[in-house]
């Protein structure tokens, strides 16, 4: 009875982001034996594609062609030095509050970027006017709308828990996506530099081959091999290798370096040593994938979308507070220790919401 209640919403959910097998359309066995979830990627792939070229963009070809050969592109010195040096001391001084995120053993701290807390760097203000960088981001994504952006720093082994599953090799969604790290600091390899299966965002016959039979044993099972029934689809080292595609390399970079991925291609976070630190301004663009229009550049419309993403989130965090609950995520210090391995996924400062 729930279902047929809802049957109208699951109906339209098809055409939006949603990726979730527990859907009973999107999850259907049926549905997907007729090829609904390798329809949705065509679909959405090719108004991706018409995207881009309604954008008629003047980024450079050779970033066209590397991308769109890739799935990543690789910007090193970004910024001029002095610009650079200017957002890393005004990242490191600043003292206020950041969202928290326990992924398995690792701690993720995020400072949503919205205008008024953009006010503490002025660096990042002059980067997001900076052209190069606003054509990257609208070739890439496929959108004018300038994306949510994020202060980010990942503690790695900062905690008991399980395994990482971003450590896992992946794919984000069904659709393409693109997803950016503007690196503050070197990223070596013991620092669990981002990883990328070159070529694997590409729509081939052995792809779609792959996500069909995929989407059977998801629908079928309720989860796949890989113990999930969200959208992440996750391969094995057999199925790269059956899939034709080279091994998953590292994304080693010096700092004031700007790394680009389209977040359909098979990606993961690397092995780190315990401790150690990546910061970055992160970039996240997720937007419905069957809207054929580029949209334009709203500063409006993009306050409006951070400030109901900070309402979401202080929502939640009060709910959880207010029925002694353990939060999803948690609002600390962006630059304090991490807490004990036991307290990380309960540390909350509920007198700090606005920070």
């Amino acid at each position: 009875m729930k279902n047929l209640i809802l049957f109208p919403f699951h109906l339209l959910s098809v055409f939006t982001t949603a990726k979730s097998f527990n859907n009973p359309i999107i999850g259907s066995k049926l549905f997907n034996r007729l090829g609904l979830h390798v329809a949705r990627m065509v679909a959405a792939h090719g108004i991706y594609r018409l995207r881009q070229f309604l954008l008629f963009s003047s980024l450079p070809k050779e970033d066209k062609l590397a991308f769109d050969r890739d799935g990543f592109l690789i910007k090193e010195n970004f910024l001029p030095s002095d610009q650079h040096e200017a957002l890393l001391s005004q990242t490191r001084n600043y003292e206020g509050c950041a969202r928290e995120v326990r992924e398995g053993d690792t701690l993720t701290r995020r400072l949503l970027l919205s205008d008024e807390v953009s006010r503490n760097f002025p660096a990042y203000q002059e980067m997001r006017e900076n052209p190069e960088y606003v054509r990257l981001l609208a070739y890439t994504s496929g959108m004018k709308q300038y994306p949510t952006t994020y202060l980010e720093r990942i503690i790695h082994a900062a905690t008991k828990g399980q395994s990482d599953p971003q450590k896992d090799l992946h794919k984000d969604t069904f659709h393409p996506t693109m997803k950016a790290w503007y690196f503050l600091e070197d990223v070596n390899s013991e620092d669990g530099p981002f990883h990328y299966v070159p070529g694997s965002h590409r729509l081939t016959r052995r792809r779609i081959k792959w996500e069909y039979a995929e989407s059977i044993r998801r629908s079928e099972s309720g989860k796949t091999r890989h113990e999930t029934a969200g959208g992440a689809f996750r391969p094995d080292e057999n199925d790269v290798q059956e899939l034709g595609l080279p091994d998953a390399i590292p994304l080693i970079v010096k700092k004031n370096t700007l790394v680009i991925a389209d977040t359909l291609g098979f990606h993961k976070r690397g092995q780190a040593v315990a401790g150690k630190e990546r910061i970055a301004i992160w970039v996240n663009s997720r937007v419905n994938p069957f809207n054929p229009f580029p949209g334009f550049h709203s500063k409006f419309f993009g306050a409006v979308r951070d400030g109901a993403y900070e309402w979401y989130f202080a929502k939640q965090l009060k709910k959880a507070t207010r029925e002694n609950k353990t939060a999803r995520s948690a609002l600390v210090r962006l630059w304090e220790n991490p807490a004990p391995a036991d307290k990380a996924a309960k540390s909350v400062m509920a007198d700090s919401l606005a920070g």
